[in-house]
């Protein structure tokens, strides 16, 4: 039996100086309205240390607008 389901990929990059240091990414399951695994992952670890505060308000961001989209009925 073949079982399927419906989701949509959301993704983001954290950018310092037009580059990419910090990419994010998390499948929201239509069926159950969740996210899972969302991903962080940290591109340029030299300019991540340099821009901690940044690049976490960016990541905030992200999982910010991820649960505003897990929550839109």
């Amino acid at each position: 039996m073949l079982k399927t389901n419906t989701s949509t990929d959301y993704k983001g990059q954290v950018m310092i100086d037009e580059k990419m240091v910090v990419y994010l990414s998390a499948s929201i399951d239509k069926d159950q309205g969740v996210s899972t695994s969302p991903s962080i992952s940290i591109r340029e670890p030299e300019l991540y240390q340099k821009n901690k505060k940044t690049c976490r308000e960016g990541i905030q961001e992200f999982l910010k607008e991820l649960w505003a989209l897990e929550d839109k009925d």
